[in-house]
């Protein structure tokens, strides 16, 4: 396809369909310099619009996409892979099986939120009594450090 593209553009130029426009100058730090290149008209590209089309004629003429019967394919297999689980595994699990294993941190999990109707002061005078209860923790903390040294 590029050598493709490369010949077209060259016979594009031969023909005089795509002529010089202008320069455009650009640095090149090889040679320290400002040096100018040709900017052409745009090239037809006619090639492009054949090739797309019989694309379009070979894909219309598929019964199915390579791409759909890779998907029908992995779905076949997931389907089988499934039924196979679906047959070995047992409806009640072995007790001894290590997948009912309780971990340690599902107890550490917070409770859902509920829905509340603490107006805002009550929520304030708790948290004021939280605060106490921290400065009261950490005046106890700071007198055994001191009793410490």
């Amino acid at each position: 396809m590029a050598m493709l593209h490369w010949n077209e553009l060259r016979k594009d130029e031969a023909e005089g369909t795509r002529t010089i426009t202008g320069k455009k100058g650009y640095f090149n730090h090889t040679l320290k310099k400002v040096v100018y290149r040709n900017v052409k008209t745009p090239a037809k590209n006619t090639w492009r619009d054949k090739v797309k089309k019989q694309c379009h004629e070979i894909r219309a003429s598929l019964s199915s996409t390579p791409y759909s019967t890779e998907k029908k394919e992995k779905l076949e297999k997931q389907k089988q892979k499934d039924a196979w689980n679906l047959a070995n595994t047992p409806s009640v699990p072995h007790p001894c099986d290590a997948n009912l294993e309780e971990s340690d941190d599902e107890d550490d999990l917070l409770p859902t939120p509920e829905t509340s109707t603490q107006t805002l002061e009550e929520i304030l005078e708790e948290a004021r009594i939280i605060m106490e209860e921290d400065d009261e923790c950490r005046r106890q903390w700071e007198l055994r450090n001191e009793e410490n040294e």
